[in-house]
């Protein structure tokens, strides 16, 4: 059974055949065109860390935190241990 060639399988058969300076140059060529692609596919920027938590609502309060700590160490430390 004959293996058909692709167009794909053409080019790196071509690119094989090239000398060692003509196969740098292909590759400068084709990374160039790779940056300008990737420039025209940009990602969306990062939503940030304070934006990522906002459907969580407001953080607690100095005074809930510091209520919350209070609550932790009025125990601390336990005798019966």
């Amino acid at each position: 059974m004959a293996y058909k060639l692709t167009g794909l399988d053409e080019i790196v058969a071509a690119a094989l055949r090239l000398s060692p300076v003509e196969k740098v140059r292909l590759v400068e060529r084709v990374v160039s065109t790779l940056e300008s692609d990737v420039v025209a596919v940009a990602k969306p920027p990062l939503e940030t860390f304070k934006g990522i938590l906002a459907h969580l609502g407001p953080g607690p309060s100095d005074e809930d935190i510091e209520e919350a700590r209070r609550e932790i160490i009025k125990n601390f430390p336990r005798e019966d241990f």
